[in-house]
């Protein structure tokens, strides 16, 4: 398991900064199964979507620091 792997999985069950795709998005909940991340965003994107699966390997996180 990659080292980006790893870091994404310990934040199972929390919230993250992500990209979708040019903007930054509070994800309420980040729940990792195999190689697919459930996204569930704070605020729903176009159409009312409020969940996004991302494959691990196209995952965008932000971060401050």
């Amino acid at each position: 398991m990659s080292t980006f792997r790893n870091a994404v999985s310990t934040l199972d069950d929390k919230s993250a900064y992500v990209m979708v795709g040019d903007t930054l998005v509070l994800a309420t909940n980040l729940n990792v199964v195999d190689d697919m991340v459930e996204v569930t965003l704070s605020t729903p994107i176009s159409g009312g979507i409020n969940k996004i699966f991302v494959h691990i390997d196209n995952l965008v996180l932000a971060s401050k620091s």
